[in-house]
């Protein structure tokens, strides 16, 4: 496998890692957020109800509905707010920033009485749980629902305004309905923010780590390539420099190791097959001489042989002549 690919793995690998974990911190960041906004919103909600129930209680108790619904109509002012309306006991909508709403009944199974009406008996008490609702509106905007009970108090029968209702411990509620489009909104640009500082991590990581592996694994791995293929063409007089003391600057060290042995070997071969070309040559030219001594001592025994022939052919006639003289 090639350096380079090493190194593209690497940076692929750990690239495709970051983005998963970043991806599920970014899911688990934006789902904390909008659990937080939404309580914030919740809160927020709970308590504005609370002060409309407590702002208008004197202006019941005076009989004055217009300083009633102008309470109502300034609060909800706020673009946030989609409507504030306050039912009846009976679930007649008497007040509403919605003028089309007033003096409609409601069923028990509506929005905003369900609460309290899940049964034929309604509830005595309701908690903060139970006071909030989600629910979409037919446009499909998210909305937020909660509601305050106006509860029936001493000072209301004394003021006129519900003699005879003692019994009674509910006169009506005030619902107030909030919109989610800016926390969606927030939510939504959290949550593109998050992931491009993720995306822009990631990118950072993956170059960095990038440069890491160049410098600690690439560049070392292209050093010891370009020694094997020196090694390869018979280059023996040139090492790798060794960057690092971890694994691969060992490798590097053993690598210098190796060629310095396969220096000395080689030269010792070359020293040793000098050595042998002189030692043939010198027994060469001692076989030589020892032919030639060898040819000599032929020649002589041929001569002494031929002497020997000459002198029996002479000794013959010689003997001949003697014997008859």
């Amino acid at each position: 496998m090639r350096p380079q690919a090493l190194k593209l793995k690497v940076v692929l690998y750990v690239g495709i890692g970051l983005t998963v974990v970043l991806g599920l911190y970014s899911v688990f960041m934006v789902r904390q957020q909008r659990e937080d906004l939404l309580d914030t919103a919740v809160a927020h909600v709970l308590q504005l109800s609370d002060a409309i129930v407590r702002s208008t209680h004197f202006m019941m108790l005076q009989n004055q509905p217009y300083n009633v619904h102008r309470i109502i109509a300034d609060v909800g002012r706020d673009d946030n707010f989609d409507r504030i309306r306050i039912f009846s006991k009976k679930g007649v909508v008497i007040d509403s920033t919605v003028v089309s709403e007033v003096g409609l009944a409601l069923d028990r199974k509506a929005d905003g009485c369900i609460s309290c009406h899940r049964t034929d008996e309604p509830r005595s008490s309701v908690g903060d749980a139970d006071r909030v609702r989600f629910f979409s509106a037919p446009d499909g905007r998210r909305m937020v629902g909660t509601m305050q009970v106006i509860r029936n108090e001493p000072a209301c029968q004394s003021a006129g305004c519900h003699v005879g209702e003692s019994q009674q411990s509910t006169l009506g509620v005030v619902d107030v309905i909030y919109s989610l489009d800016e926390i969606d909104r927030r939510i939504r640009a959290s949550a593109t923010r998050i992931a491009e500082l993720s995306l822009a991590f990631v990118l950072l990581a993956a170059v960095c780590v990038g440069a890491l592996v160049h410098r600690l694994v690439y560049t070392p791995l292209r050093d010891l390539e370009d020694g094997a293929k020196r090694l390869a063409a018979g280059n023996l007089d040139q090492s790798i420099p060794v960057r690092s003391a971890d694994e691969l600057g060992q490798g590097a060290s053993s690598f210098n190791t190796m060629t310095a042995a396969l220096r000395q070997s080689q030269a010792e071969l070359r020293e040793s097959a000098r050595t042998l070309e002189q030692k043939v040559e010198e027994r060469t030219l001692q076989l030589r001489a020892a032919e030639a001594e060898a040819h000599q001592s032929d020649k002589l025994a041929a001569v002494g042989l031929l002497a020997s022939g000459v002198a029996h052919e002479i000794n013959n006639p010689l003997t001949g002549v003697l014997t008859f003289s």
